[in-house]
């Protein structure tokens, strides 16, 4: 399976070459840009269909955007519409023409990338959602997972398995089935990559698991994780009174 292939009718030249560019950014292979109705209905005599169409509704002649979404509509293609207006009566009438996203000008490379393969995934096309299960698949890895180093080899460990993590300078130790792993990054850092929901940081060098939570003497100041007694710091103790509370 090849490129995205998209067809953008703009009669707007400067605002379709600023589309156009995006699209090559995006890796998406374009037809020839038309800026009619009759020119993009006469490119689908000479081209097969296109997997998308990028519309704007209002174009140069006597038809608009929405009467070539009913012609390309025949031809099986999603269409995004596109337009500089934000009237909220032109929305309700072009809606229900069942767009795929309707885009307002100006739109950045995230808001076009978002609304193409939204529509990909609901047209079923095969690159996109290759390319978003792939994405997503990375992203669980990264969340779920941590590859920790061990003398010289690399463990991969379930992180709401963690107990505890404990930082040393330029390294992380993470507590894990009676073992210890080091990290090199920083706690600010590995922190922001962990669920809130599990961790809690209670010192300036200790990130807890709540599940691994068994004693919290607020009289000693020390909190018990998996029989390792961790002093509590005196900054995160409003945050820790609050966060138990609200269990």
């Amino acid at each position: 399976m090849g490129k995205l292939k998209i067809l953008l009718a703009e009669d707007d030249l400067l605002f379709a070459t600023e589309v156009e560019i995006l699209l090559y950014e995006l890796g998406y292979e374009l037809l020839p840009i038309q800026d009619s109705v009759q020119g993009a209905l006469s490119l689908l005599t000479h081209h097969a269909p296109p997997d998308l169409a990028l519309v704007d509704i209002h174009l140069n002649g006597k038809e608009n955007g929405v009467d070539l979404a009913k012609t390309l509509s025949l031809y099986n293609v999603p269409v995004i519409f596109m337009t500089s207006s934000t009237d909220p009566e032109l929305y309700d009438k072009v809606h229900a023409h069942l767009p795929e996203a309707f885009l307002i000008k100006p739109f950045n490379l995230l808001s076009l990338k978002s609304a193409i393969e939204m529509a990909m995934v609901r047209k079923g096309h095969p690159v996109i959602i290759g390319k978003v299960i792939d994405h997503w698949t990375r992203n669980q890895v990264i969340t779920e997972y941590l590859f920790v180093s061990r003398a010289t080899s690399l463990f991969k460990i379930k992180v709401k398995e963690v107990e505890l993590i404990e930082a040393d300078g330029n390294y992380c130790y993470l507590h894990h089935q009676g073992k210890r792993y080091a990290i090199k990054t920083s706690l600010r850092k590995l922190k922001s990559k962990l669920s809130g929901q599990l961790f809690l940081q209670i010192s300036r060098s200790h990130l807890v698991n709540f599940f691994y939570i068994q004693e919290v003497d607020f009289a000693s100041g020390e909190m018990v994780v998996n029989e390792h007694k961790i002093p509590i710091g005196s900054t995160f103790r409003p945050e820790i009174e609050q966060w138990i509370n609200k269990l």
